[in-house]
C-alpha cells in the first residue's frame, strides 16, 4: 500500500501514481482544484486506506478511457491550432496585393513626342508633364557627366601631413 491514515493527500497521490486532482474528484471533495486539501491527512478527511484503494482500483479500471480522453483532447487542440494557422497563412496572400496597373493618361515616346493623351486633359497639363520629364532627364544627364569627369589627384599622405611618425627615434636618442 505505501500509505496510512496519517498520510497526506499529496503523499497518497504520489505513492499511487495518481493525479491528485483526479483523486480529489473521486473523493467528492469540494473545489478539487484548490490546494487546501493537499496537506490534509486521510484521517482528517474521514477516509480509510481501504476506501482509497477502492478509488485507486476504479481509477486504474478507467485509466484507458481517461488516457484516451486526454489524448483525444490533445490531438483536437493541435488539429484546431493547425487549422487556424493554415487559414491565416492562406489569407496572407490578400495582405500585400499589388495594385492593378492603371492605364496611363499620357503616353510619350522615347524622343519626347506625344503619342496619346486622354481627351479630357488640358493642353497646359500635357505641356507641363513633358517639360517636367525633360528637366528630369537633363538633371540625370548632368549628374552622369559630373561623375564621369570628376577625378581625384593622387597625393602622398606622408608629405601632405608633414609629420613623419618615427617611434624608434625616441628610443635611440641619448638623453642629456
Amino acid at each position: 500500500m505505501g500509505f496510512t491514515e496519517l498520510s497526506t493527500l499529496s503523499e497518497v497521490s504520489a505513492s499511487l501514481n495518481m493525479p491528485i486532482k483526479k483523486l480529489k474528484q473521486m473523493m467528492d471533495l469540494p473545489e478539487p482544484v484548490s490546494r487546501r486539501w493537499d496537506s490534509a491527512s486521510l484521517q482528517a478527511l474521514d477516509f480509510t486506506p481501504q476506501m482509497i484503494e477502492k478509488l485507486h482500483q476504479e481509477f486504474t479500471d478507467n485509466s484507458v478511457a481517461y488516457g484516451a480522453s486526454v489524448t483525444l483532447v490533445g490531438m483536437l487542440t493541435v488539429f484546431l491550432a493547425l487549422l487556424v494557422t493554415s487559414l491565416v497563412i492562406s489569407q496572407l496572400i490578400h495582405l500585400n496585393r499589388k495594385p492593378k496597373p492603371r492605364q496611363a493618361d499620357i503616353t510619350i515616346s522615347a524622343k519626347g513626342k506625344l503619342q496619346s493623351a486622354s481627351p479630357t486633359l488640358n493642353q497646359n497639363v500635357i505641356v507641363a508633364a513633358i517639360t517636367a520629364l525633360h528637366i528630369h532627364r537633363q538633371s540625370i544627364e548632368d549628374r552622369r557627366r559630373l561623375v564621369l569627369t570628376f577625378r581625384r589627384t593622387p597625393t602622398n599622405q606622408w608629405r601632405a601631413s608633414a609629420v613623419l611618425s618615427m617611434p624608434n627615434r625616441e628610443m635611440s636618442t641619448k638623453r642629456r
